[in-house]
């Protein structure tokens, strides 16, 4: 049987394994949840600067590929993970198969699906998915995608809850300012943010301006946007980008927690640690948001007025908000772990028809 802690990591099948990625942040929650559950090694390379120069994307990929390349072959794994974006990853792996006989599975985050930059080379995606032996869909919008592909074996496999205990150190020590900004007095309200394409950070710095009675932590480089950090509201605290574990723990220390996206088909990670830490939130009301989270927290159109109204109103009913979230955790691994068997008995399969 299958577990979230994975299985025998002896067994034949399972032998070489491993989950690769190629994110700033190193291996993420789900990839990590991954190479557990599949008894995998993970692979992570990144290269964000050389000699002090910060490096281009298509630059960066190439120190990647063949750091990616050379770990593929020291290790020689039998089955891949890969997540997917980017593409440029996903065809090494696709090469290092063709050479050495292995195979392997596109782990694609919704990103790589829907988002403009990565649109323009869903050709070569759709290449890759047609010849891998299965590709991962986080949300069943994703998924309905990669069927339109003709990709091989599509799968929803949506990522795992995880408990309070897994994802915060309680001893971990905020930053002075943090600290400082915490505790004034009002409501503290987090927003989850890196700055990006799809974050909704000027309708929250307009939605803070209506609020002047909370306080509003944004993270991610706001350098990135062209901001200053005396040029927003003054209860508006941006926090530059943070480590995992003090954003994890300013999360804990805030009321309500803002997970919004103006982009549609995406389920946020930052929900899954909500409920983990049975934090109120507000998310972007989206048909695959409320489907997945919809009676755990508030949803609004992101316009600043009811971005304001939905902070009240999860703030007034943090209480039940919490106890529901209480049985998520419990009842998701359930969910997690025949996700995990679905796609076992497939990778099975493939070794058995080999060896037949």
């Amino acid at each position: 049987m299958t577990s979230s802690r994975g299985v025998d990591k002896q067994t034949p099948s399972r032998r070489k394994r491993v989950v690769v990625a190629w994110t700033r942040e190193g291996l993420g929650l789900r990839s990590r949840k991954l190479a557990d559950a599949f008894g995998a090694q993970g692979i992570h390379s990144f290269r964000g600067r050389l000699f002090g120069v910060s490096l281009p994307a298509p630059v960066r990929y190439v120190f990647q590929s063949f750091d990616t390349f050379r770990k593929l072959v020291g290790i020689r794994p039998r089955t891949i993970l890969v997540q997917v974006p980017p593409f440029p990853l996903t065809l090494i792996v696709w090469f290092y198969c063709k050479l050495f006989g292995a195979d392997f599975i596109a782990d694609y985050h919704s990103s790589g699906l829907v988002e403009r930059k990565w649109r323009r080379f869903h050709r070569i995606d759709r290449f890759l998915a047609r010849r891998a032996l299965a590709n991962i869909a986080h949300n069943q919008n994703n998924a309905e995608i990669l069927e339109a592909w003709n990709a091989k074996n599509p799968l929803t496999v949506l990522s795992p809850a995880s408990p309070r205990e897994e994802i915060i150190d309680e001893s971990v020590e905020l930053p002075d300012d943090l600290e400082r900004d915490l505790a004034r007095n009002g409501l503290k309200v987090l927003m989850v943010n890196r700055f990006g394409t799809d974050d909704c950070h000027n309708e929250v710095l307009e939605a803070a301006g209506l609020m002047p009675e909370a306080i509003f932590f944004i993270t991610g480089d706001y350098k990135l946007a062209g901001l200053e950090r005396g040029g927003v509201p003054q209860n508006v605290s941006l926090t530059g980008f943070l480590d995992r574990s003090v954003f994890l723990r300013l999360m804990d220390r805030c009321d309500v927690v803002l997970a919004l996206t103006s982009r549609k088909d995406t389920l946020l990670w930052s929900i899954r640690e909500c409920l983990a830490l049975q934090k109120s939130f507000v998310a972007t009301d989206s048909h695959v948001m409320k489907s997945n989270f919809g009676e755990y927290g508030m949803f609004t159109d992101n316009t600043p007025d009811d971005i304001v109204e939905k902070i009240g109103q999860a703030y007034s009913a943090r209480a039940e908000l919490s106890r529901e979230m209480a049985s998520y955790v419990e009842q998701d691994n359930e969910r997690w772990n025949a996700d995990v068997e679905r796609l076992e008995k497939l990778i099975n399969s493939k070794v058995q028809s080999e060896s037949s």
